[in-house]
């Protein structure tokens, strides 16, 4: 059985374009102003990070001390299959996270 999801976007009544980052349907849990998961991004999917590490100090920190801060551009490169690790570009370099620690690092897209 397939659901088919639709949404439809918001209007601005003054200019009559679509709001940014809004839709009447379903969001991600914890999303905030369009920001996703960076696990929940396909291969080749980035955008610039909005928050890290959820309610985890240390998981926040080495995340910082490995260069994902907020502010910078991160990029999916691959994803392991079956729930393994997450290949990411950041500041020139690769690295990999745990999908874990990815959930914790929210991204604005920029869609």
């Amino acid at each position: 059985m397939f659901t088919l999801l639709i949404t439809k976007k918001i209007m601005k009544p003054e200019s009559g374009k679509p709001g940014p980052d809004r839709t009447d349907g379903p969001r991600i849990a914890g999303d905030t102003n369009g920001a996703v998961s960076l696990d929940s991004l396909p291969g080749g999917g980035g955008g610039t990070v909005t928050s890290i590490g959820g309610d985890s100090t240390p998981l926040r920190q080495r995340l910082m001390e490995l260069g994902i801060t907020i502010g910078s551009d991160i990029r999916v490169v691959r994803k392991a299959p079956f729930g393994g690790p997450i290949e990411i570009a950041v500041r020139g370099y690769r690295l990999s996270l745990r999908r874990a620690e990815a959930r914790t690092v929210m991204i604005d897209t920029g869609v």
